[in-house]
């Protein structure tokens, strides 16, 4: 039977106890943690997200505590560790009552909440304590005095992610911290003060991210004690990096190249450094033993999205290119935009593929369920969708995690959904390997199982069985932060809030005035909530997620069931009223139309009439300069004709002096030049009677050049009236506009008095029918709001 390799990478989540010596890089810090621990009794454990804060407690100074290298009074130690989360007074009830063998959780709970030396009386009434000057002790002989001795033990108290007394609104908001947060916080720097002046063998050490530190100042005595005693984890050197990485293969007797270790060393820079590395050298090392090589190189690093293919040793790019071709699109497709990050994108993008196919396969092992194994690829990933923003949340502007019970999970979706399917959903992303949600499906024994590694409420999850009380919660902020999709979604559930206190506030002014209709959506809005609010399908539950106010989980929901019928009826109301107003549009709109159409078939008439009346006197002009031009050259005719003349009279006269000069042709002289007078009368007569037929003809072209005239302005009379009816026209159709404006009382009196103005300029009737209406009407809508007066004087 071949042996089990054991992997010595963690992955995403933070190493255990039992991880302890695959931890390397923090000996120096882990020494300094220990010292300032013995000393004070407190300390604060700060520094960026990802510098493995979790990890150097769990794998490096529990521990180390356990091995002896704590200086306490005792050997034994009791580790009672918890989160805040949104109950921080129970979970550290529930922590201290297992660990210091109370079983009334409730009586813990109690005597917690009073505060100040609570705790300390607690751990003093446990069988784990041991009082030096006590009756007990003194009165025990040497044999008895060790069996005391061995029971008793030091007590580690763990308050690990101290920032969910920030991140989630039951513990902080709007600047103020919640009575039980104040309470826990109080009793902590309490028990360290008390055991601290008493030199009890109590420790307190709290892990918190440091771009927290700022918000610690609501808490009375808090700076001070963090100031007091404070350890900020450094960013490992390169050095400790190479040991981050070389040291736990060589432990666990695997090996890794030396130019994976110096490309890894070089990419491993930025927010997330450490989980971000420690899920790719996971990655890498699953990638190898499937391969069966003999050492993790650079081409296992480029087969789970860490390096492209085209940059890997020329020994390896032949048989990567043959892997790379036989795998499915899409893994081809998640491989690409290669990087350290991306090792951790790609794995999640797989997980969610696969998903679905892992759903159907185990969904029905335990029997049946409301949704067979017939699911969906898109319903699947759809409530896979909605399970992940389940357990995200936006807190300051961060992406932050936001744990959820199996119960809330599936009261959010709000469909039929049970703890089947979600198992069946969620579960790849539990099992050992993969670890990127919490509970993990364990594979090791009860026995073996750590503080560190998970939760007493994870510990029935042995076989990845989830019921309604379960907490699911992502591992690792980074997940959030380098799994695109992931990324995405929580960007636009976020975006949720805003949609709905912005609804709230509408529906609200809608109630405070009596469902008024002057309040409801317009066209715009209301198809923006629609498609949100179809798309969305909100319950209560849901609402209740969204809510950041400072209320308890049952008031949000009390609230929540208060708004989503109101804001159902809005949306569905002002729908109705936005297609009731369509109608009476399109109605008055096709009145409108066919009267507008009869007036401009009655104007383009009398238009066509004018033109030909105008066409018949350009003609009539025309003949008239005809006739003037042919007028004026008859009598340019004459003119020449009658010049003639008077030179022929000058050339009888000349020739009568020269009769009379010469006897002997006189009688023949006086002859012609009778003959030449008598032709030159009978011309002029010619002359004058042309003279008169020319002036003739100019009169009847003055005449005809009268009559066009005339037809113009006749025309010009009738185009000027087609004018005058249409604007009567589109006087009474802004009359009939004016009633749709009836909401708006100034805007309907303008438009009235406009239709009044142009009907009067027009020579219209001002006893209209139509226009009396509109001005009656506007004036009652201003009479409501005072405003008759004003239009009474435009009028």
């Amino acid at each position: 039977m071949q042996e089990e390799k054991i992997c010595p990478y963690p992955g995403l989540r933070p190493f255990n106890e039992e991880e302890s010596i695959f931890f390397r890089g923090r000996e120096e810090h882990i020494e300094k943690i220990t010292s300032q621990l013995q000393e004070r009794k407190f300390v604060m454990l700060t520094g960026a997200s990802g510098d493995g804060k979790s990890s150097i407690v769990y794998a490096g100074v529990i521990p180390n505590a356990r091995a002896g290298f704590f200086k306490a009074k005792f050997n034994n130690w009791l580790i009672a560790d918890f989160r805040p989360e949104r109950s921080p007074l129970k979970n550290m009830a529930i922590a201290l009552a297992e660990k210091l063998g109370y079983t009334d959780i409730e009586h813990v709970e109690k005597e917690l909440s009073f505060g100040f030396s609570s705790l300390i009386n607690l751990y003093k009434k446990s069988p784990f304590y041991l009082d030096y000057n006590g009756q007990i002790w003194n009165s025990a002989d040497e044999q008895d005095q060790k069996k005391l001795k061995r029971k008793a033990a030091n007590l580690f108290i763990l308050v690990d992610q101290f920032e969910e007394f920030f991140t989630n609104s039951e513990n902080y908001n709007n600047g103020k911290a919640s009575v039980n947060a104040q309470a826990v916080i109080n009793l902590l720097l309490e028990t360290a003060k008390i055991a601290l002046a008493e030199d009890l063998p109590i420790y307190i050490i709290c892990t918190m991210r440091s771009d927290y530190v700022g918000q610690c100042a609501v808490f009375r005595g808090l700076p001070e004690y963090i100031g007091f005693s404070q350890f900020f984890v450094p960013r490992l050197k390169r050095k400790e990096v190479h040991q981050v990485i070389e040291e736990p293969a060589t432990l666990s007797g695997n090996t890794i190249s030396n130019r994976l270790i110096e490309t890894l060393i070089n990419e491993c820079e930025g927010l997330d450094q450490l989980p971000i590395l420690q899920h790719a050298l996971n990655s890498i090392w699953k990638c190898h033993v499937q391969d069966g090589a003999a050492e993790m190189d650079i081409i296992h690093y480029a087969k789970v999205g860490g390096i492209d293919g085209k940059l890997i040793p020329q020994d390896q790019k032949m048989i990567f290119s043959e892997w790379y071709h036989n795998q499915p699109e899409y893994k081809q497709k998640i491989l690409e935009g290669a990087s350290l990050a991306n090792v951790l994108n790609a794995h999640a993008r797989e997980l969610f593929e696969s998903s679905v196919d892992y759903c159907r396969k185990h969904i029905g092992r335990d029997g049946s369920t409301s949704l067979t194994t017939s699911i969906s690829r898109e319903d699947a990933h759809r409530i896979l969708k909605k399970i992940f923003t389940c357990l995200t949340k936006i807190n300051d502007s961060r992406a932050v995690r936001n744990r959820a019970t199996v119960l809330e999970i599936k009261q959010i979706i709000g469909e039929k959904v049970d703890n089947k399917l979600i198992e069946g959903l969620v579960n790849v992303f539990r099992e050992s390997g993969n670890t990127l949600l919490k509970p993990y499906i364990l594979t090791s024994s009860l026995d073996s199982l750590n503080v560190g590694d998970v939760s007493q409420n994870e510990l029935g999850n042995l076989a990845g069985v989830l019921l309604d009380e379960d907490i699911l919660d992502i591992t690792h902020e980074s997940l959030i932060r380098n799994w695109t999709e992931l990324a995405e979604w929580t960007k636009q559930d976020h975006e949720n809030v805003s949609v709905i206190n912005d609804l709230k506030k509408q529906v609200e002014r809608w109630e405070e005035q009596s469902r008024s209709k002057d309040y409801l959506l317009t066209i715009g809005s209301l198809t923006y909530f629609k498609n949100w609010y179809k798309t969305l399908n909100p319950n209560p539950y849901l609402i209740a997620k969204y809510d950041t106010s400072n209320l308890s989980p049952t008031q949000k929901l009390e609230v929540a069931s208060q708004f989503i019928r109101p804001a159902a009826d809005y949306i569905k109301i002002s729908e109705k009223t936005i297609k009731r107003k369509r109608r009476a549009a399109l109605v008055i709109a096709s009145v409108i139309i066919f009267i507008l159409v009869g007036f401009t078939s009655f104007a383009f008439k009398e238009r066509n009439k004018a033109l030909d009346q105008k066409e018949i006197a350009d003609q009539k002009t025309e003949e008239a300069k005809t006739s003037e031009y042919n007028a004026r050259r008859a009598t340019s005719t004459a003119l020449v004709a009658k010049e003639d003349a008077l030179i022929r009279q000058r050339f009888a006269m000349e020739a009568k002096k020269q009769a009379e000069l010469s006897n002997q042709e006189a009688l023949s002289a006086k002859a012609r030049a009778e003959k030449a007078s008598l032709e030159a009368h009978q011309n002029a007569d010619l002359a004058h009677l042309q003279t008169e037929r020319a002036t003739k003809a100019l009169t009847e072209s003055e005449k005809a050049k009268q009559e066009a005239i005339a037809s113009q302005n006749i025309a010009e009379k009738a185009e000027k009236e087609a004018s005058r009816i249409s604007n009567l026209s589109l006087a009474k159709s802004i009359a009939l506009k004016s009633g749709l404006f009836s909401s708006d009382p100034q805007l309907q009196a303008l438009l009235a008095y406009q239709a009044y103005k142009f009907t009067i300029e027009n020579g219209g009737e001002v006893q209209d029918p139509v226009i009396f209406r509109a001005i009656r009407s506007s004036y009652f809508s201003l009479d409501k709001k005072a405003s008759a007066p004003k239009m009474l004087t435009l009028l």
